[in-house]
């Protein structure tokens, strides 16, 4: 049978473990995973979104500890996630303008007069990233949580 001293150690331990900054990085690194798979699923499988510049443009997600207990987690660049979520409207005629002199815009399949862009219905990529993000880190804190309980006990 253990003395009050030893379960009062014990506890001691388990309360330094909680405060342990691992923690909160497995947490937020759980959520930066279940970001980035989001982020393959909404643009095919590769992460960057293509017809957004030359290369396209690279989702990422990083994350911040706010907190002893908090982690924001962020989205970037934040334009082209806020169109995965919400989706844009389409049927804009884009012109080349008079004073420049250009008589065509360059598109992927060669010069054109005018453009048409087209509309792009929402895939909720933020709805479903915080919701995977959310769950994971949980689970992840868990784990953590349990490996520091069986070090004390």
């Amino acid at each position: 049978m253990a003395t009050f001293a030893e379960v009062g150690s014990k506890l001691a331990a388990v309360e330094r473990g909680l405060t342990d900054p691992r923690v909160i990085r497995a947490a937020g690194m759980a959520a930066k995973r279940a970001a980035l798979d989001v982020a393959n699923d909404v643009s095919g499988g590769d992460g960057r979104l293509s017809g957004w510049g030359k290369r396209g443009i690279k989702l990422g997600v990083g994350f911040d500890q706010t907190g002893a207990t908090e982690v924001t987690i962020n989205l970037r660049p934040g334009g082209p996630w806020k169109v995965m979520e919400q989706g844009r409207n389409g049927g804009k005629l884009i012109k080349p303008k008079k004073r420049s002199g250009a008589k065509a815009l360059a598109t992927p399949f060669g010069p054109r007069r005018s453009v048409v862009q087209g509309a792009m219905a929402g895939k909720g990529a933020v709805s479903k990233s915080h919701e995977q993000g959310a769950r994971d880190a949980v689970r992840a804190a868990e784990r953590e949580v349990a490996q520091i309980l069986r070090k004390a006990f």
